[in-house]
């Protein structure tokens, strides 16, 4: 194989390109990466929460049985070769709201779908609290938080150091493809596959999936210590360093520009008095727009008509739990033709891609 001949192509190098290009390079593929970091700030003002148990119906969320598991393998074994510390295994605490969802969730301690999920119940406030939860609260494990910025620097530092990243935009336009292969600016690719996050549905290929972006918006606050846990109730709290944490996170899918609003400060100053009881100073306020799709359902699969393109996008607020697992079944579709999940497949959008 010629110096400018690759077996992937990726376009973008957020939590999907990241966790992509990494599967890729485990099965010894030669990659090239083309990215600008100035785009992943979804990922890197995300707070990177993993939570098995989520929404206000406190569901488990879909597929945690394959995904939780694998993400702890996944990180950890990155760190373990990078030397490098951005896995944060933490215990989320989410106060019940009356004593009806304290039974529910008694009773549900037995049941083998949650209980591997289940740390411990409080029925009772804890004693000099600070939080509202006059009806204790769920304590949930197999849960923490991803330092992405680390996360995402370690992958690259990895890229650069085999020649395998290009700090550049990528152009779409100047893209050729063949039958078994495209070519771009002198380099040839038997695949592309684009993580481009928000981007993504601006590419030509790709611009008719319905995407259904999400901006959310974080404060970052001052306050006397907590507990190292995670607070999570209609907002969460995560402690980030000495007395500052994030406090976050707003959805909204219809005012979707760029940058922080007083509505967003607001929602998350209002839901944050009904959590937490203590004063507080804020310290920064940040924004960024998730790229998430109309059935909440990632993008993963090739394009129908042009098999050398794929995409590997719509992960929402769940790509640190997502990325992984389904980094490595898009791989193993990819390169040894299993079947991709029927809810993440892009062929269930098949009218809309030919």
């Amino acid at each position: 194989m010629s110096e400018d001949c690759y077996d992937y192509i990726v376009v973008g190098q957020g939590m999907a390109g990241s966790c992509l290009a990494h599967q890729l390079l485990e099965i010894n593929k030669k990659i090239l990466v083309y990215d600008v970091p100035e785009n992943n700030f979804s990922s890197t003002v995300a707070a990177g929460i993993y939570n098995p148990i989520t929404g206000r119906n406190l569901v488990k969320t879909w597929m945690a049985d394959e995904l939780f598991p694998y993400l702890t393998q996944f990180y950890s074994s990155i760190e373990k070769e990078s030397n490098t510390r951005f896995l944060n295994d933490k215990t989320i605490y989410r106060p019940f709201l009356n004593p009806e969802e304290q039974n529910d969730w008694m009773g549900r301690s037995s049941d083998p779908l949650f209980s591997d999920y289940i740390k411990k119940i409080d029925l009772q406030p804890k004693e000099g609290n600070k939080f509202n939860d006059a009806y204790g609260g769920l304590y949930l494990q197999k849960s923490g938080y991803l330092n992405i910025p680390i996360f995402l620097g370690v992958i690259q530092s990895k890229l650069q150091a085999i020649g395998a990243y290009k700090r550049e935009f990528f152009e779409v336009e100047a893209l050729e493809i063949k039958e078994e292969e495209v070519a771009y600016k002198g380099i040839r690719s038997k695949k592309l596959v684009f993580c481009d996050g928000v981007g993504g549905a601006k590419v030509p290929y790709f611009e008719h999936l319905p995407y259904k972006h999400v901006k959310g918006e974080l404060l970052e606050i001052e306050t006397e210590g907590i507990p190292e846990y995670i607070v999570n109730r209609g907002v969460f709290m995560l402690h980030k360093e000495n007395n500052t944490y994030k406090v976050g996170a707003t959805y909204e899918n219809t005012e979707l520009h760029n940058g922080i609003t007083e509505k967003g400060k607001n929602q998350l100053v209002k839901k944050l008095a009904e959590l937490y009881k203590n004063k507080y100073r804020i310290t920064n306020h940040l924004s960024g727009i998730r790229p998430a799709t109309k059935d909440r359902k990632p993008f993963v699969g090739l394009h129908p008509k042009h098999k050398v393109l794929g995409i590997f996008n719509g992960l929402g607020a769940k790509g640190v739990s997502l990325a992984p697992w389904l980094s490595s079944h898009y791989v193993q579709h990819l390169e040894f033709g299993s079947k991709l999940n029927r809810e993440i497949d892009i062929i269930r959008y098949l009218n809309l891609l030919i």
